[in-house]
């Protein structure tokens, strides 16, 4: 993983991490899942999967550099997560966009089917 290139991208260019610390990043990623993107060794994109390995997944800060967009990284990168064999077992991946709702559906995602029994706590 290229912690760097990471924290770069949450902390000041996406939408809904920016001034998040490196602290928190680095434990963050320490307790997830992590998968990067490359281009001939340089890194384009990242996510994050944070699960019981068994039934349950979030899939989150995941983003392709802007330069890298629109090339097929994002497509890419989705593919590796869900064929990753540690997430097999999983039935129920959760995430949260503002924007990519046509990246995810063609891995089958969809708006929450009875929204009314979803709760969610935020501080």
């Amino acid at each position: 993983m290229d912690f760097d290139f990471v924290y770069q991208y949450l902390s000041e260019e996406s939408y809904w991490a920016k001034g998040r610390s490196q602290e928190l990043v680095r434990v963050a990623m320490d307790n997830s899942i992590c998968y990067m993107a490359f281009l001939d060794d340089k890194p384009v994109g990242f996510a994050r999967v944070v699960t019981d390995k068994a039934i349950f997944a979030y899939l989150c800060d995941v983003f392709i550099h802007p330069n890298y967009q629109g090339q097929g990284f994002g497509k890419s990168l989705m593919q590796h997560v869900f064929n990753d064999p540690n997430l097999a077992t999983v039935k129920r991946f959760l995430l949260v966009t503002a924007t990519a709702h046509l990246l995810y559906e063609p891995f089958g995602f969809m708006a929450i089917p009875d929204p009314e029994l979803y709760m969610v706590r935020q501080r």
